[in-house]
């Protein structure tokens, strides 16, 4: 008998299991910190300690990555020295450090996907803040390779895109699929960034996204290659306008 299953039926599976998974993780442990998995937690998820030791922002922030400016510009250094982007607003909960670092590691490679939660209240708070005159009517999710997400079991970025879109009350729109299986970013200069990310992603058969205001979800916005180019799909569709949001800027 062939056992063997396509890898859209393995995908199909993993969806289908994936939210059971996260609701055992809630049902598990619903008091417990959600950084230190430890500590008794509060309102806001987290215990005292750990709440107070989440790294921020000051109040001066980007335009366009949503991290620290100084005070005579609109954008950050970083993004003035990488020549502008795509899309016209960008915001992030989180500078890229300390607890936060700590936590994104563990929510995209060891299966701590009850983090997604918080990551998605943060990142809407900071989007209520800060993402003004941007107005998106979808919310699209970075895509992982079919590979990639099989192997993890899920798409960090889509598990958070479902909470958004509830609290925003904009759909969720997969449109996006990457056609290659590209190198991990981490660790890679910004010219091997951008030839590893090059023709990668692809709209998805059957998507329009013709005339939409778009706001794109990804976890860590370092040199923006990866929004960059999932942009310029988006674009290249028809899309109306683009703003970005992600958990953290680095």
């Amino acid at each position: 008998m062939n056992t063997t299953l396509s890898s859209g039926s393995l995908r199909h599976c993993l969806r289908w299991a994936a939210p059971w998974l996260r609701r055992l993780d809630q049902v598990l442990s619903p008091d417990v910190c959600l950084l230190c998995r430890q500590e008794p937690a509060t309102t806001e998820m987290l215990c005292p300690a750990c709440q107070e030791s989440l790294p921020a922002f000051g109040e001066l922030r980007c335009a366009l990555c949503g991290g620290e400016r100084p005070a005579l510009l609109e954008v950050c250094r970083a993004c003035v020295e990488a020549g502008g982007f795509l899309w016209f607003r960008g915001v992030s909960a989180f500078p890229f450090r300390d607890s936060i670092r700590e936590a994104i590691h563990r929510y995209k490679y060891k299966g701590h996907t009850y983090l997604a939660r918080f990551f998605a209240r943060h990142m809407l708070q900071a989007w209520q803040s800060h993402g003004a005159p941007a107005r998106p009517e979808l919310l699209v999710p970075v895509p992982l390779h079919w590979r990639r997400e099989m192997q993890r079991g899920y798409n960090q970025a889509t598990l958070i895109a479902e909470f958004l879109s509830r609290e925003m009350k904009i759909p969720c729109l997969e449109a996006l699929t990457r056609k290659r299986k590209t190198a991990q970013q981490a660790g890679l200069s910004r010219e091997e960034r951008m030839r590893n990310l090059k023709n990668a992603f692809a709209l998805k058969n059957n998507i329009s996204v013709k005339g939409r205001s778009i706001l794109l979800l990804d976890d860590v916005l370092t040199t923006g290659n990866t929004l960059q180019e999932a942009s310029r799909v988006l674009l290249q569709a028809g899309a109306a306008e683009l703003s970005v949001i992600c958990i953290a800027r680095d």
